[in-house]
């Protein structure tokens, strides 16, 4: 998934008043898109981008409520020690 795709989501989430959203990617999310998904991340919008191979992996031990939640998780941690997310 490409950065213009994040970019595209962002202004429809907006519109419907969403605040937060799971993509799923069959080959995968970007640099680029990922730089853009904690760029949106810091502006309010929570994307959780979610790969073929996090589906594969989810079992009966490994349930997919396990994954989303350590999806955010991971999203908090990465805002976690942002200076970028300082305000002068």
């Amino acid at each position: 998934m490409s950065v213009s795709d994040i970019r595209n989501l962002v202004p429809t989430m907006e519109a419907k008043g969403i605040h937060g959203a799971m993509i799923f990617s069959r080959t995968g999310f970007s640099p680029l898109a990922m730089k853009e998904i904690k760029h949106q991340l810091s502006g309010g919008k929570v994307i959780l981008p979610i790969s073929f191979e996090e589906l594969e992996g989810i079992t009966r031990k490994l349930d997919a409520y396990w994954v989303v939640c350590k999806k955010i998780e991971h999203l908090g941690n990465i805002l976690k020690n942002d200076l970028d997310q300082m305000y002068f």
